[in-house]
């Protein structure tokens, strides 16, 4: 049994020289390894068969251990945090709701009735109060946002909000908007704005963005918690901090005015 635990170590050490595997999945993998040869040690009264039996029964256990801690982890982390810290591997899963770009107002509303209509004509929608988002939002393609101060926002896991149009989240110093986590050991996604011809125009002025990570949605990257892609947006006096994405606001062929935010405590970069 020792001289399987070493040499499946040797072999550990093996593959990440030659196939630069991540140091964090070779160190849970031999942690898991260690406790499955725990088991099977104070076991060993128990366990019958010859020693080639057993150390195939180890490795198999070891197998399965590791394939269910790991595919615990990509399940309920769908933000891909916990998935990251285990694996060394920065990946979030894809999103597709292409046809959900060119929904009517009506039909936005009826899937997301924590919205409401303030111009029909000019498809305009406000969103004001505490609310649990505990699925992606996609912003039709021509929409204005009006989000009002004192809004909270709570992500369930892997949860974003992507605008193909314009998002006014405009708080106060005294009623900021948050956008924040359900749950802090579960990472949201992120907001991102989508730039057109008619997504120009966004402002994001005293909100505060905490526990946000990253997103891929309709085959778009959103590397930051706040992502333009392509979009004009002005940013002030916001805060972000507590994000474990690539960066904390991220910017791809946009116009962008940020000016006095604060950023604190971000994985990578602001």
């Amino acid at each position: 049994m020792l001289a399987l635990f070493v040499a499946v170590l040797g072999l550990l050490a093996a593959i990440r020289v030659l196939f630069s595997i991540p140091k964090p999945l070779l160190i849970v993998s031999a942690i898991v390894f260690a406790l499955c040869a725990a088991v099977f040690w104070i076991s060993r009264s128990r366990i019958t068969g010859v020693a080639l039996t057993q150390m195939f029964g180890l490795v198999m256990a070891w197998i399965t251990v590791s394939a269910l801690l790991f595919g615990t982890a990509f399940w309920v982390d769908r933000a891909g945090w916990i998935w990251f810290q285990l694996t060394g591997y920065n990946v979030t899963l894809s999103e597709d709701y292409t046809e959900h770009v060119d929904s009517s107002l009506a039909e936005f509303v009826r899937r997301n009735p924590m919205f409401t209509v303030t111009n029909e004509v000019g498809h305009d929608l406000t969103l004001r109060g505490e609310h649990v988002v505990d699925r992606t939002i996609l912003i039709p393609r021509g929409t204005s946002l009006v989000i009002e101060p004192g809004t909270v926002l709570r992500f369930g896991r892997g949860c974003s909000m992507i605008s193909y149009g314009t998002i006014t989240a405009r708080g106060t110093e005294d009623e900021p908007i948050l956008f924040t986590a359900r749950h802090p050991f579960l990472k949201w996604g992120v907001v991102g704005v989508v730039g057109n011809e008619r997504a120009s125009g966004s402002v994001f002025e005293h909100a505060q963005f905490d526990q946000g990570r990253q997103a891929r949605v309709n085959a778009i990257d959103f590397p930051g918690c706040l992502s333009v892609i392509g979009a004009a947006v002005e940013i002030r006096n916001c805060r972000f901090s507590g994000l474990y994405g690539k960066d904390a606001v991220y910017v791809r062929s946009g116009n962008v005015l940020i000016r006095d935010n604060l950023f604190a405590d971000t994985f990578k970069d602001g």
